[in-house]
């Protein structure tokens, strides 16, 4: 009947604007995932940029997909899909220096068979000839099955740090030899008046020898020198030309 026709009309009408409804919460839905998530790639894009160290991310094939600007200012310009491990050289090891087998020294590779790798010590050359001294970093990540993706590495260049390491010890050892050379006696104390170092000339001219002199405290090294004014007077302990400058003077011709 008419009626009937008209009830049938109207449950239409209802089920097409319900689906409509549904149909447009959900793309709403849609678009609202999509840009939380756009706006969560572009925080992550700033992060990576931003880092100061060389960060470079590789897929489950081990293929470089993403470096950071760091990494391309330390490895050159290299197009997504190469094959880039910013920490895979010829002498690996960790930083206490032992060495890994050859077949581990590329960190991609380790991440990939699920390791984590933690202060991996490695040299790289680049295109310009220069070496760089890095310290690698790396771990991988996981699908959503639990399955390796990938991997991140993070390398931070220590090149002048080791540069300036081995100059000090240059200089150490120069110093060290100048103080040997000389004729007159230097011994050098801490602020608490302990020696911290002897040369040989010193060592010569005192009775009991570096060992014995080094762990007594001031007051027996004092009463062995027996310190006196121009009249042969003892001179009182705050009075010893040791303890003057370790209150801020400086003596001449003592």
């Amino acid at each position: 009947s008419f009626m009937i026709a008209r009830i049938e009309d109207g449950l239409d009408l209802l089920v097409y604007l319900a689906v409509g409804l549904a149909v447009s919460l959900l793309a709403s839905q849609v678009q609202q995932a999509r840009r939380a998530t756009e706006g969560l790639r572009r925080r992550l894009d700033t992060i990576i940029e931003a880092l100061p160290d060389a960060l470079s991310i590789h897929d489950a094939a081990g293929r470089s997909v993403r470096l950071n600007r760091a990494a391309h200012q330390l490895l050159g310009h290299h197009s997504p899909g190469t094959q880039v491990d910013v920490s895979s050289t010829s002498d690996g090891g960790t930083g206490s220096g032992e060495a890994f087998p050859s077949g581990d020294l590329s960190s991609v590779t380790r991440v990939l068979a699920g390791e984590t790798v933690s202060a991996v010590e490695t040299h790289l050359r680049d295109a310009q000839g220069h070496e760089h001294i890095l310290i690698t970093n790396a771990a991988p990540f996981y699908n959503a099955e639990g399955q390796i993706e990938g991997a991140v590495l993070i390398s931070h260049d220590v090149s002048a740090l080791r540069q300036a390491e081995l100059e000090a010890a240059a200089r150490a050892r120069q110093l060290e030899a100048i103080l040997e050379a000389m004729t007159d006696a230097v011994v050098v104390h801490d602020s608490e008046g302990q020696v911290t170092l002897l040369n040989a000339a010193a060592e010569r001219i005192h009775p009991l020898g570096w060992t014995v002199y080094a762990s007594q405290t001031l007051p027996q090294r004092g009463s062995q020198f027996l310190p006196r004014d121009e009249q042969g007077q003892p001179l009182p302990v705050e009075q010893w030309p040791l303890q003057r400058i370790l209150h801020g003077e400086e003596l001449t011709g003592v």
